[in-house]
């Protein structure tokens, strides 16, 4: 089984006998993610893998796209009742096209697992704070990880979010180019609040916008 070069109909023997003699977890996953192994025999183990499991498939560039998809309810269905520490875990863990799906979750320590994910790159996380499961949570996350919020594409994403936080919006102006923050002044589509500091800290760079009031999630 742990050969790539097995062949399908080996594959399904094994599978075969795994169900009759060994019902060993362990084979079910290594037929699951097998690069040769038929597409109706990864569909008949997906049952029996746990969420683990499940993200290694979906996450592998082995196992067809079709596969993956089926994956999905299943590993939904799996996650209905995790902890949520297992989340935490899962988030840390997951492959990119499952980031929208955890960040529906909504709880801020999930967000924060999900942003030390070695996946997240800087180009998959500005399309998520673009995206539609953005939220202000996800906002304050992102200005709580030093990793992501010294990066100056990322902190003018921030502003120009429309789902983000307005607190970390006017956090993410300090330290800007003045070509950036004068586009940012002329941006109607900003909050109001936001181009005025832009306006501000173009003025008077040494200006301190930590006084624009609470944060507000």
């Amino acid at each position: 089984m742990l050969n790539r070069k097995t062949t399908p109909e080996r594959l399904e023997e094994l599978h075969q006998l795994n169900r009759e003699q060994f019902r060993a977890h362990g084979i079910s996953v290594g037929l699951a993610l097998h690069p040769r192994s038929p597409s109706a025999l990864r569909e008949a183990v997906l049952p029996e893998l746990f969420w683990r499991d499940l993200i290694k498939l979906i996450g592998s560039p082995d196992v067809p796209d079709r596969t993956r998809s089926a994956a999905l309810p299943i590993l939904r269905k799996r996650t209905e009742r995790i902890s949520l520490g297992e989340w935490q875990s899962l988030a840390a863990i997951c492959p990119p096209r499952l980031f929208d799906w955890v960040l529906k979750r909504g709880d801020e320590r999930i967000f924060t697992a999900l942003l030390q994910n070695p996946r997240m790159t800087r180009d998959t996380l500005m399309k998520l704070v673009h995206g539609a499961a953005m939220s202000p949570s996800f906002a304050v996350a992102i200005e709580r990880t030093p990793r992501w919020f010294t990066d100056q594409g990322i902190r003018k994403s921030l502003i120009y979010c429309a789902k983000g936080n307005l607190s970390t919006a006017l956090s993410a102006l300090r330290g800007l180019t003045r070509t950036d923050l004068s586009e940012i002044a002329r941006t109607g589509s900003l909050h109001p609040l936001i181009q005025r500091t832009a306006s501000v800290l173009l003025e008077n760079p040494d200006q301190d916008n930590h006084h624009h009031g609470e944060r507000q999630d």
